[in-house]
């Protein structure tokens, strides 16, 4: 059986603007009630060249919801992009929602996407065979940036 993948992309997302973002807060939940699927994030820095910041991917069980944080990253970034691959996510099980925070913890109301603001898009930028695989079995996850 094939699996039925989902890909999303926020768009650029300015960041040059005070308040701006030094990190993203990524909502995820699988409504289905007995597949798990697999989640993988890409966040790319939009400066001419576009980069890798950060790449994950999650194994999301079934019934389950989790927020999981990208911190550190994004200081200093004038402009991202998210995409987001929902592999076994067929007719919207699982609903996704991006947020930029500051270092104080706020969230920015200009860099907020819920499920239907993201697009759909054919393909990742990225191939992902190189993108380590996490088991979620917890609610939160913070994740530092290695740059």
């Amino acid at each position: 059986m094939i699996a039925l993948s989902r890909i999303y992309s926020t768009g650029p997302i300015q960041n040059r603007y005070k308040p701006s973002a030094d990190s993203i807060l990524i909502n995820m939940v699988n409504n289905n009630l007995y597949k798990s699927t697999e989640v993988t994030v890409f966040v790319f820095a939009l400066e001419g060249d576009k980069r890798i910041l950060f790449s994950h991917c999650f194994i999301l069980p079934p019934n389950f919801s989790t927020e999981v944080e990208f911190s550190g990253g994004l200081t200093g970034v004038s402009a991202y992009e998210i995409q987001i691959e929902a592999t076994n996510a067929s007719n919207n099980t699982v609903l996704l929602s991006v947020n930029g925070v500051t270092c104080s913890t706020q969230i920015l109301d200009y860099q907020r996407f819920l499920h239907s603001e993201l697009i759909p898009i054919p393909y990742l930028s990225l191939a992902k065979q190189d993108v380590k695989k996490k088991h979620v079995t917890k609610r939160r996850m913070r994740l530092h940036s290695k740059a």
